[in-house]
């Protein structure tokens, strides 16, 4: 059978385009694997090399060669965008690229603090979002909490402490809604397999939140948490400076007898058991302290001046602990 020139040239043709294809394919698909939550952030004025060795060590990418093959291939080697961005589950050459690329996938990383003040938490987000002030009134909507789970007049105590990404352009709501949702992931199943029968999940975080003003040392917190579980179950008050701090207006300071009678429903100084609902955003620990609160027979407990505190189970010694912890702060 005789071919044509044109013939040869085009089956040479086909044969070329079909392996061109393959490789093509090869770089296109590979690399695929499933990975946990990683961001990565790629910072102004790092060349193409540099951005391919950072995915490397992160594990992200297998063969520095195939991805900057690939990314040659797109013709995206002069224009990958500084920024932050998320990498979860199933992922390839082609989903990474698509990722740094799509709109709406470059992120951005809000912490939040253990303890933080729901003032503070949305004082953090408006820190990196332009959202209107009217937008945060959403938070004092009875119909929006119930629409979120939190039964509660306030949100007070479920913004979970924690580090999010989020998107240049989420919504508000849809921030406040990622932050619970974190907070029943992580903190309603702890709820449901320790739960103490006599206390709800809202006065459970809402001591969680005192064991949180208190407490600088993780080791101290099921101890602190013993004292004013120890103290309800006498019917004593709780006494705990937090509460008042809370209700003082400024930043948090060296309290006075003055501050001690502040008529307020939060004032653990003058009213019995605990306040309506919580004074901060506790973290996890502080949480399972409360859940999981140390056996004692301490109902008080006062700074040493380094962090740590000591605990009493008399008024009597208590009393000299107290006078210890003067002659410190005189000392200082």
């Amino acid at each position: 059978m005789n071919f044509t020139k044109n013939q040869i040239f085009a089956n040479y043709f086909f044969l070329f385009l079909s392996i061109v294809l393959i490789v093509f394919t090869i770089i296109f698909s590979a690399n695929n694997q499933t990975i946990s939550k990683k961001i990565i952030t790629i910072e102004k004025g790092k060349n193409l090399n540099e951005i391919i060795d950072l995915f490397y060590r992160e594990e992200l990418v297998k063969n520095k060669f195939v991805f900057k093959s690939f990314i040659y291939f797109r013709n995206l080697q002069k224009k990958i965008p500084a920024g932050t961005y998320l990498f979860q589950g199933q992922i390839s050459n082609s989903s990474i690229i698509n990722t740094i690329f799509s709109n709406g996938q470059i992120s951005k990383i809000i912490t939040i603090p253990e303890g933080s003040s729901t003032k503070k938490v949305v004082d953090i987000i408006l820190s990196e979002f332009d959202f209107e002030l009217s937008e945060v009134e959403l938070l004092k909507d009875k119909k929006f909490l119930e629409s979120i789970g939190i039964q509660s007049s306030s949100i007070d105590g479920y913004l979970f402490p924690d580090s999010y990404f989020f998107h240049y352009d989420d919504s508000f709501k849809s921030i406040i809604q990622k932050i619970v949702n974190e907070f029943e992931i992580r903190v309603l199943p702890l709820y449901n397999q320790n739960q103490i029968k006599e206390m709800t999940l809202h006065e459970i975080l809402t001591l969680a939140s005192i064991v949180e003003g208190e407490a600088m040392i993780d080791d101290e917190r099921a101890i602190i948490a013993s004292v004013y579980i120890n103290r309800l179950k006498k019917n004593m008050k709780l006494q705990a400076d937090p509460t008042i701090q809370f209700i003082v207006d400024g930043s948090p300071k060296r309290l006075t007898s003055r501050d001690l009678k502040i008529e307020s429903p939060y004032n653990t100084y003058l009213n019995f058991g605990l306040p309506p609902g919580p004074i901060n955003n506790p973290g996890l620990k502080s949480i399972h302290a409360v859940l999981n609160p140390e056996k004692t027979d301490y109902l008080f407990f006062v700074a040493k001046g380094d962090g740590s505190h000591v605990f009493t189970k008399n008024e009597k010694d208590h009393n000299e602990a107290k006078k210890n912890y003067k002659k410190f702060l005189r000392n200082q």
